[in-house]
């Protein structure tokens, strides 16, 4: 659809994203945002419709967009402190190479993983993050990533580069279906973690 620089599909996209800049002036566009709006306009296949859909979702999404970058931040530490409680080795070998801020994750968690999975691969990642009850899933994503190459990180001892590098280059190359398992396995085990850690 967006292959063709002069093709409708690229026209349609740019009048949604024109369009919400002027719907929400105080924000208008950032980068990423078409990476939200393109496939919402791939499935609909109607520029209204798609329109008002990556309105409801720019709800969801507009703190990442912030110039603060506050969303972001705050989904940065949510992570941190999941990382603490369910891999612990991970999150001390990252701290020992200053990668605990988890910056080499900003890009999964701005544009909901999209360029880490195929089309139809990210339509099932987020249906799946939208059905569910637990509005931290999306992070739970994260981790099980990390988790899966929790060893190959610790054992070739990377950096802060090496790690962003190696994580970039992971995209299209993930298993989304063991990657939701293994996420709401981590989610149970937080919920179980939460539920009888001792009352402060």
């Amino acid at each position: 659809m967006f292959a063709d620089e002069n093709g409708v599909g690229l026209e349609r996209l740019h009048a949604i994203l024109l369009t919400y800049s002027f719907y929400n002036f105080d924000l208008a566009y950032c980068q990423g945002m078409s990476d939200l709006a393109a496939p919402l306009l791939v499935v609909m296949d109607d520029e209204v419709e798609a329109f008002w859909c990556f309105q409801k979702l720019m709800e969801q999404m507009e703190p990442n967009f912030h110039k603060d970058q506050n969303g972001m931040h705050t989904q940065l530490e949510m992570l941190h402190t999941l990382c603490g409680q369910l891999e612990p080795e991970l999150l001390a070998y990252l701290e020992t190479k200053d990668c605990s801020n988890f910056y080499f994750c900003f890009r999964w968690l701005l544009i909901i993983f999209k360029r880490e999975f195929s089309p139809d691969a990210t339509m099932r990642l987020w249906e799946t993050l939208w059905a569910s009850n637990d509005s931290h899933l999306a992070l739970f994503v994260a981790l099980a990533i990390l988790r899966q190459h929790k060893c190959k990180i610790l054992e070739e001892e990377m950096e802060f580069d090496e790690v962003l590098k190696f994580v970039n280059g992971l995209a299209l190359h993930i298993d989304c279906v063991q990657t939701l398992q293994d996420a709401d396995w981590l989610s149970q085990v937080a919920r179980h973690h939460t539920a009888h850690a001792p009352d402060a």
